[in-house]
Formats: structure tokens, C-alpha cells, sequence
């Protein structure tokens, strides 16, 4: 469909972006509350769209457009003292198992 896009239309047959926006408050609430409890670390696995969503909720924002994240990234949400914050985002494991690559489009892309 001409000038259809992700982050303003609904997908075919699926969620419009504002049902997506509240499905991720809800995972940050749920989160959260695991968080606050001392119950450890979380892991989360999604599609790459509803991740970036989800990270831009954590730390207050409307939508993840701006949030690249390519397939296989590892990101890590977390808090400095009691904000929230995108503590590593989009980090690409390597083979060789070092630190990781630098994602497309940044710094060595």
C-alpha cells in the first residue's frame, strides 16, 4: 500500500500503534514491579518492532522510531540510581564471542 508506514498505520490484521504503545506499558509495568521486588534480572525476547517500542516506554518516550535494532541485538534496560535508562542498546554479539560489533549504521558501520 502506497505510503503505508509501521509506525503510523495498522498492520494488516494486527495491533494499531496505539495498542502496541499500551501492550509495552504494560510489560514495563509488569517489569518493574519484578524489578522492584529484588526478584533478579529479566530477559525478554520480542520482534525487533515491539522492542523498540518497548524501550522508548522505559525511558519515557512515545515511540522507538528512532531506536534502530537490528536482528540478534542484544540491549540491556536498566536504571542509573531510580531512572530509568537504555544502559546498552543494539549491541551485536560477535562469532568470536568478544565484546560485540558495533550496530549498522553507527560508529565503524
Amino acid at each position: 500500500r502506497p505510503g503505508w508506514n509501521i509506525w503510523a498505520d495498522r498492520a494488516p490484521g494486527g495491533e494499531t500503534p496505539a495498542e502496541v504503545g499500551r501492550r509495552a506499558d504494560r510489560v514495563v509495568e509488569r517489569v518493574g514491579g519484578l524489578l522492584e521486588g529484588d526478584a533478579g534480572d529479566v530477559v525478554l525476547f520480542s520482534h525487533g518492532h515491539f522492542l523498540r517500542v518497548l524501550g522508548a516506554r522505559w525511558v519515557g518516550l512515545e515511540w522507538g522510531r528512532a531506536l534502530v535494532l537490528d536482528a540478534g541485538a542484544v540491549s540491556v534496560l536498566g536504571h542509573e540510581r531510580e531512572t530509568p535508562e537504555l544502559l546498552l542498546w543494539n549491541m551485536r554479539p560477535t562469532a568470536a564471542g568478544g565484546a560485540g560489533a558495533p550496530p549498522s549504521g553507527g560508529a565503524g558501520a
